[in-house]
């Protein structure tokens, strides 16, 4: 049964997608976001739990992998200057972020967007 949420409620979901959306090369911590909100981390995710909504953590891997996808296909960069632009430190680390996140390595990812298109 999903509860019902007050318009202030929806405010601070709708303000929590907006700030990953600008922040999510930078900031991949749920409490980095409820500072910036002024709420705690709990109760962010007891909001999303309430909306039945995913996770506010993942919320923002899913965004950060959108934005790898979407430099995959549109641009000529190479994986690991994706995996910089996207503030990993570590190439391989965005290459098990990224395999976790779509089932597919960055080059296989890019090899059956190439076959489809």
């Amino acid at each position: 049964i999903v509860k019902e949420l007050d318009n202030e409620q929806i405010d601070v979901v709708r303000k929590f997608n907006v700030l990953v959306d600008t922040h999510y090369k930078t900031k991949r911590k749920v409490s980095e976001y409820a500072e910036l909100l002024f709420k705690s981390p709990k109760t962010l995710s007891n909001l999303f739990s309430i909306y039945n909504q995913k996770s506010p953590q993942q919320i923002i891997l899913d965004r950060l992998a959108l934005e790898a996808k979407r430099l995959m296909i549109f641009s000529d960069k190479q994986n690991q200057e994706i995996a910089y632009e996207l503030g990993f430190n570590d190439p391989a680390h965005f290459s098990r972020f990224f395999k976790k996140m779509t089932g597919h390595s960055p080059s296989q990812y890019r090899e059956l967007e190439r076959i489809s298109a």
